[in-house]
């Protein structure tokens, strides 16, 4: 990421490293959770070392982003069990005001009792897991059509959390 970068949403150019593997972008949105990340787990490659010049994004920005993310959610969250993780990451950060990877979203969720369908949650990070493996499944990628009702369910969650936290008196 170049250091002009900062301070506009659009950087240009960067490298993200995921449980898909590394990606060189040319371009991505640096939002608060990728503020936070970078933050708390970004690493210098080379080049200068900027993250000081880093401001942790406040409450507010923060419910915002989880506030967006919650309405892709909505819009767009349908027969990927991606969806139930990245629920489970914007709960997460709701919660606790920190970024956790999904695998440890999710299974944060699960030992919170947050996932209304429990079962469902637990296949998502099987896939996660071993994508390889189960995304070549035949049964696997049947059952993936199935879940949008599930996905929107826990989406339900986050909704009732959001609320509660504007009903608490923080802005979105």
């Amino acid at each position: 990421m170049e250091f002009v970068s900062l301070f506009t949403e659009i950087c240009s150019g960067g490298s993200v490293w995921g449980t898909s593997g590394q990606r060189i972008l040319s371009e991505f949105s640096l939002d608060p959770f990728t503020n936070m990340e970078l933050i708390r787990d970004g690493v210098l490659v080379f080049g200068r070392d900027f993250r000081n010049l880093l401001s942790f994004p406040s409450r507010a920005e923060v419910l915002r982003a989880i506030q967006r993310h919650y309405e892709a959610i909505r819009k767009y969250g349908a027969s990927d069990a991606g969806w139930l993780l990245d629920t489970a990451r914007c709960l997460y950060t709701l919660k606790t005001n920190q970024i956790a990877a999904k695998t440890a979203a999710g299974e944060w969720a699960l030992e919170h009792h947050l996932c209304p369908n429990p079962e469902v949650m637990k296949k998502a990070l099987e896939i996660r897991r071993n994508p390889e493996k189960l995304l070549k499944d035949e049964s696997v990628t049947k059952w993936l059509k199935t879940i949008t009702p599930q996905i929107q369910e826990f989406a339900d969650v986050l909704e009732n959390a959001l609320q509660k936290e504007m009903r608490s008196g923080s802005e979105v």
